[in-house]
């Protein structure tokens, strides 16, 4: 199963999401967070595989593509050599542009060599390629050493370019020490979950943890998955009788009896404080929807 794949559609199209204002929800009704969400990201409950094998999410028709990856100036002229490593195929199709293929995740990332410079994070020293699209969206590769390896040959060069980390963030998820990236200013929208081999073994490792806890409400393996995705993103928790999810302007509670499920909306200004209540308070606390409705009217945000 390409979890990679899976997980960079969903990251990327979950931003899209803007629930309807209305405070709960049924089971079935199509307009819980969840629900709504993983059938905008067009990755449903029952698509996983569906969704690992499209290839093409860094396709863009011409258009498009030209306004994502125009330059300034004359377009990179050096000589370019195709490599295949162990992990990665790197090839020149368009002058200017080398294109790296990940053949363990079967993903695809285009690197425009005259617009992007290798990102080096001060604290971890994590390098990245990011073709950043503004507000918040952004497409990201992590450059491992086999990788570095691969694009110095490709180039014919003895370093890359680099230049440090700006715009964005890298966390680390304590429990499975799994690392994400986030946009500066961006944070509600999740960032994107930095795809090594940890991060697949412990979101596989999670994902089972939900179908086990939750056999009720995890009908397939990609929607556990979901879930775990954004436990380790800090924007789910898991309480006794349930699930809550902390959304860009939502949270949400999903219930294992499926008769208590709620939605609440907040104005997107107040994430961050939401956010620290999310995370610091008790868990049976933020499952009780009195107790976020009344904070909201202490704090005079609703």
């Amino acid at each position: 199963m390409n979890v990679g794949a899976y997980l960079y559609n969903l990251n990327t199209n979950a931003r899209n999401f803007s629930p309807n204002a209305t405070t709960r929800v049924n089971r079935g009704s199509g307009d819980q967070f969840i629900d709504a969400l993983l059938s905008k990201t067009s990755a449903g409950r029952d698509s996983f595989i569906q969704s690992g094998q499209d290839r093409s999410y860094f396709i863009y028709d011409t258009k498009i593509r030209n306004s994502l990856f125009q330059t300034k100036g004359q377009p990179y002229t050096g000589e370019i050599q195709d490599v295949e490593t162990e992990r990665y195929t790197i090839t020149s199709q368009h002058r200017g542009e080398l294109y790296i293929h990940d053949k363990l995740r079967d993903e695809n990332f285009i690197w425009n060599l005259n617009k992007n410079q290798v990102q080096v994070d001060a604290k971890t020293g994590s390098k990245f390629l990011i073709n950043d699209l503004g507000a918040g969206f952004f497409i990201m590769a992590a450059v491992d050493s086999e990788l570095e390896n691969g694009l110095k040959q490709a180039l014919g060069v003895d370093a890359l370019e680099e230049k440090d980390l700006i715009g964005f963030t890298v966390h680390q998820d304590r429990k499975t020490g799994i690392r994400y990236i986030t946009a500066n200013g961006y944070e509600s929208q999740g960032g994107q979950i930095i795809m090594d081999n940890n991060a697949h073994t412990q979101l596989d490792s999670l994902a089972k943890e939900y179908m086990k806890q939750y056999p009720g409400l995890m009908r397939t393996y990609n929607e556990a998955l979901f879930y775990a995705s954004f436990e380790v993103r800090g924007m789910a928790k898991r309480v006794s009788d349930g699930i809550m999810m902390l959304g860009p302007n939502s949270l949400s509670f999903k219930s294992v009896d499926g008769q208590n499920d709620w939605l609440l909306i907040f104005d997107q200004e107040y994430w961050d404080t939401m956010k620290a209540i999310f995370d610091q308070a008790e868990n049976d606390e933020i499952r009780n929807k009195d107790f976020w409705e009344n904070m909201m009217i202490e704090r005079g945000y609703k």
